[in-house]
């Protein structure tokens, strides 16, 4: 059994790596941004480009303005100065251990079509994006997750047609973060299958005795 100073110590051991870990990663993120921002300038899309710094990682968005759109209006089909800065971006994001999550957003203007609507066209959109990157050669398990949003996260609520909520969301994880969503999915399904499954026969073992 450990005596309260050997605790004590592990325990302070344990803070300061995980200290030296969350430093290293800000730092780490803080290049990466700096390097998004020298590619965007030189593509002249700084007004298309936004980042930040949050405590799950560096969340970049590359949205639609009012003199280009990054895909044709109403299609997955993007545009050639959108594709060739993903293009740009692939190696920079390959550059750290870190999994992405690309997300896919509309502004809230119907969709013509009741078939396809704005959470086929938000995600195929982020799948487009997706596509782009690992043809520029940044590997496929790079990407946790793909996702769809359509209008429901607006930049500008305000102005719920507005240009500006047209994007799309490339969120660089921070270890925790990606360990965090690993653990709330399951790598395999078991961590979350398996315990509602053992929960549900328990729960019905407790009803037939009950009869």
């Amino acid at each position: 059994m450990a005596v309260p100073e050997e605790t004590e110590k592990k325990a302070r051991d344990v803070n300061e790596k995980t200290a030296l870990l969350k430093k290293k990663s800000a730092t780490e993120l803080g290049e990466l941004a700096t390097s998004i921002t020298t590619i965007a300038r030189d593509a002249h899309m700084e007004a298309n480009l936004e980042m930040e710094i949050v405590p799950q990682g560096l969340r970049v968005l590359i949205k639609d303005d009012q003199n280009r759109n990054m895909f044709e209006r109403g299609s997955a089909q993007i545009m050639p100065f959108f594709k060739t800065l993903l293009v740009e971006l692939a190696p920079v994001f390959d550059s750290l251990d870190n999994k992405i999550i690309i997300t896919g957003h509309t502004d809230a203007m119907a969709y013509k079509n009741n078939i396809y609507n704005n959470w086929n066209l938000s995600g195929d959109r982020a799948l487009s994006a997706r596509r782009v990157l690992e043809e520029a050669g940044m590997p496929e398990d790079k990407v946790m997750q793909v996702s769809a949003m359509a209008d429901q996260m607006l930049l500008d609520s305000k102005n719920p047609q507005s240009a500006g909520n047209r994007r799309i969301e490339i969120m660089v994880l921070t270890k925790s973060a990606s360990d965090t969503l690993y653990q709330y999915f399951g790598q395999h399904g078991d961590k979350v299958v398996q315990p509602l499954v053992q929960k549900l026969d328990k729960q019905q073992v407790l009803s037939q005795r009950t009869r």
